[in-house]
């Protein structure tokens, strides 16, 4: 399962890379994630040329290139250094559950949770920890310098990241599309992280010093940000679906349990044959993807969920109604790409449709959104039905975003 969430994350995701490090993340990524996508053979071919990057080392900065950030002058500077590291080495070094050589990590074999990387590693190797779905924290000691570009691709459990001092840079797109990546720890000696290192992560907070060059991204970039750095804290497993716990799976129906409180990120994502899904009011957080490519599922009802996280059911092509009952706040995309998704009924309680939650839905006609909601997203409803209309009480900020958004609607609530 691991093998094939590997290709398909890459071929999905790739074109996005590129797309987002040329626009600076802006809100034209959607428009180019359904664009042409690399085959299987180009993400092999990309990973065979970095095992044998000592054909040519002046090929070190292309390679950067192709992970999307051709632009980024942190990157660049650091693929020029790539050469004091050689990974095709003689040298190996087998750390119990790692594979070193010449002071680069190269991968991870084990299964553990939380992961503390041997000191004297001086680099995070390209795509070591790639989609490991049992990952959770990572903790880098002070000798490691560089992560290096998708060393933690769709890593969907992966919650917290802590570095010592010592770190200079992240590379490329080293923690692309971690759907619970929260807590990231980041010292001041930090010089250079890539633009799109933390792309598709909607959850993240970046702990670092005040007036430190990670401080300064995050607030470049708008992520969450602040000066008090996180503990990782163990969370109760009896209480959760983990994060890619029924990933693939060929179940039409599934039951959750009255003990679940949290649905972790991706936990369904690719269960082609489920029909329906009912979260029951003792879910308070279904976690980021969740549900995404559910392509056979066709209704879906939310009672009491306190957050949606984003994309949870997006790409659900199949979806074409939606219960929400006193849901409190819907993510980002959390809805998009629904193509045959025709009716939304969000009750009381809701205060928050986040950026996109139903953007490119085209069959979307008629939603209901109570006076409760105070904040919705610019392009929520974008690229929806021309029929759409937005059924809300009259004063409302619903009806308000409406008549500034030019979508139809009326107090048929």
């Amino acid at each position: 399962m691991k093998t094939s969430k590997q290709i398909l994350a890459a071929i999905l995701s790739l074109t996005m890379i590129a797309s987002l490090s040329a626009c600076g993340l802006s809100s034209d990524k959607k428009g180019n994630n359904d664009d042409d996508k690399s085959s299987e053979s180009e993400i092999r071919d990309e990973k065979d040329d970095k095992d044998n990057s000592d054909d040519d080392k002046a090929d070190e900065s292309e390679k950067d290139d192709s992970d999307g950030d051709k632009n980024d002058k942190s990157d660049k500077e650091e693929s020029d250094s790539d050469n004091k590291y050689d990974r095709d080495d003689d040298s190996d070094d087998e750390d119990g559950n790692f594979k070193i050589k010449n002071g680069v990590l190269i991968s991870y074999t084990g299964e553990d949770s939380r992961v503390v990387i041997p000191d004297g590693v001086k680099r995070i190797g390209p795509q070591s920890f790639w989609s490991i779905e049992t990952l959770e924290a990572v903790e880098l000691p002070s000798s490691v310098e560089v992560i290096d570009e998708s060393a933690f691709w769709s890593c969907p459990a992966l919650r917290f990241v802590s570095a010592e001092e010592g770190l200079k840079k992240i590379n490329g797109t080293a923690f692309w599309s971690c759907s619970s990546l929260a807590d990231v720890n980041l010292p001041s000696s930090v010089d250079g992280i890539s633009s799109v290192a933390f792309a598709n992560c909607s959850e993240l907070t970046i702990h670092a010093d005040a007036g430190s060059y990670a401080e300064k991204f995050a607030d470049k970039n708008g992520i969450d940000h602040d000066n008090t750095f996180a503990e990782f804290v163990e969370k109760d497993s009896s209480t959760l679906i983990k994060p890619a716990q029924y990933a693939y799976s060929d179940f039409t129906e599934f039951t959750i349990e009255d003990e679940i409180t949290e649905i972790g990120a991706e936990a369904f994502q690719y269960c082609k044959k489920l029909k329906t899904i009912d979260i029951p009011s003792n879910v308070k957080i279904i976690g980021g993807r969740a549900f995404e490519y559910c392509y056979g599922l066709e209704f879906v009802s939310v009672s009491g969920c306190e957050k949606m996280g984003e994309g949870a059911f997006s790409y659900c092509e199949g979806l074409k109604s939606v219960k929400l009952s006193n849901c409190a706040e819907i993510g980002e995309d959390a809805f998009e790409y629904c193509d045959a998704l025709a009716s939304v009924s969000i009750s009381d309680g809701c205060t928050t449709i986040g950026d996109g939650a139903f953007e490119y839905c085209e069959s979307l006609s008629d939603v209901k959104v109570p006076e409760s909601v105070s904040m919705i997203g610019r392009s929520s409803f974008d690229y929806c039905s021309p029929d759409l209309v937005i059924h809300t009480p009259k004063g409302s900020y619903a009806e308000s975003y409406a008549i500034a958004n030019g979508i139809a609607y009326d107090n048929n609530f």
